[in-house]
């Protein structure tokens, strides 16, 4: 994977993902495609984002391995959704990394 120019303090990867995003404590549910990925988070591509702050859960697939983690959406876009993960267990950590290293 290269990673995009840009000032952050980890790299953000262009990566194709499946993801289905829940807001914690109400029904919505967004499911749409992940085009960007790094250490501490994503990007989601969704026409109606969740409002910045809303706590969430992310189930992200790719290549019929799936990672799943809790987080906050940092940002919203016209385009979609910055997400950053809080909640990752060892075995999801594991598949993340893996990622990032294809």
């Amino acid at each position: 994977m290269q990673p995009q120019t840009q000032r952050r303090r980890v790299p953000r990867y262009s990566f194709k993902a499946a993801s289905v995003v829940t807001e914690i404590g109400s029904p919505r549910i967004v499911v749409a495609p992940t085009s960007d990925l790094s250490r501490f988070g994503c990007f989601v591509q969704a026409p109606s984002p969740f409002p910045q702050g809303s706590r969430i859960h992310i189930e992200m697939v790719h290549e019929e391995t799936t990672f799943v983690a809790f987080g906050k959406v940092a940002y919203a876009t016209g385009e979609g959704m910055g997400i950053v993960f809080s909640t990752v267990e060892a075995d999801d950590q594991a598949i993340l990394e893996k990622w990032l290293v294809e």
